[in-house]
């Protein structure tokens, strides 16, 4: 296993264990306080995260304009794809098999709480161990470490597809610099570019790009970025410059 890999779960268990020992000292009316520390981490990364995707977009869109497609003219050229609907179909049933672990969690607490098992454990371990603060502690280290099992065997399966499939993303516009590819505004690339495989279709209309993604539960994921263009081979010419590839595969 991967030292990144060995990282986050040992992360992930220090956080269970500070999670089980809080909600065993904490009175049951101030539980709630829990939540504030996630709160406050979940803005840090997501803010963290939003101001390097600005900087990195502010610094690709400095480089000198090669081409831009707009949203109607995309919308245009999209229309000679007669498979287009189907990768959505496909992208869309992979969409909801990634969100299956957050179904089971649901389902996971609600079957807990159904069925009392809080209550039981905490009264065997309490009456085992003479205990109730270390009683407590370790029933809440058992629900949650089973929830992270859980969601982690779960996780692990429903990403095989994802990234077998690799995730599609098609932007309704886009601009290409001498130093990147700015995506629907949100987000960008960074020239250059490193791809695994390069797809050109000139009967669909587009160039699609494989990237490999960050590895998630141990498992390299690919980001299939598809740049609908009316001529996909000067599109490929101006990126081949630019772009770093193992394969090109052209297909009529």
């Amino acid at each position: 296993m991967k030292l990144p890999v060995l990282k986050r779960y040992g992360t992930t268990l220090m956080t269970l264990l500070a999670i089980a020992f809080f909600s065993a000292v904490l009175p049951p009316n101030l539980s709630w306080l829990l939540i504030i520390p996630f709160i406050a981490f979940m803005v840090f990364t997501m803010g963290r995260g939003a101001v390097r995707t600005a900087k990195q977009i502010l610094e690709v869109s400095k480089g000198r304009k090669l081409l831009e497609y707009g949203r109607e003219e995309l919308d245009e050229v999209k229309k000679y794809d007669p498979f287009l609907l189907e990768d959505l179909r496909k992208q869309t049933t992979i969409l909801l098999v990634s969100l299956v672990p957050l179904a089971v969690i649901f389902l996971y607490f609600y079957l807990v709480n159904t069925l009392g098992v809080i209550a039981h454990l905490m009264k065997s371990f309490t009456s085992a161990l003479d205990n109730e603060i270390l009683g407590k502690f370790l029933t809440y280290l058992v629900i949650y470490g089973t929830m992270f099992l859980i969601s982690v065997t779960i996780s692990t399966l429903s990403m095989r597809r994802v990234a077998k499939e690799g995730t599609l993303l098609i932007p309704s516009k886009y601009v290409i610099t001498t130093s990147g590819i700015v995506i629907d505004d949100r987000f960008s690339l960074s020239f250059p570019l490193q791809c695994d495989v390069v797809v050109i279709s000139r009967r669909r209309r587009f160039v699609e790009l494989h990237v490999k993604s960050a590895a998630t539960f141990g498992m390299q994921t690919k980001q299939r970025i598809r740049l609908y263009a009316k001529r996909p081979d000067d599109l490929w010419n101006l990126l081949s410059k630019y772009v770093m590839v193992g394969n090109v595969v052209k297909s009529g």
